[in-house]
């Protein structure tokens, strides 16, 4: 099986791949807050906290 083939457990997605799904990211993350302009805090449903600096264009 190549690097692109599936493994039938997944169904074919329609979505472009650089698209998330908003599903799957609405039961993973619990919360996200702003910390500061150019961070914020993410909150897994698992538990687990990280903080991401974000870029401003």
């Amino acid at each position: 099986m190549t690097a692109g083939e599936g493994h039938g457990c997944f169904p074919e997605r329609k979505q472009r791949p650089d698209t998330g799904d908003n599903d799957l990211v609405r039961r993973l993350v619990a919360s996200i807050k702003v910390i500061s302009a150019d961070r914020i805090q993410i909150q897994f449903q698992s538990g687990i906290v990280m903080e991401q600096e974000i870029g401003n264009e």
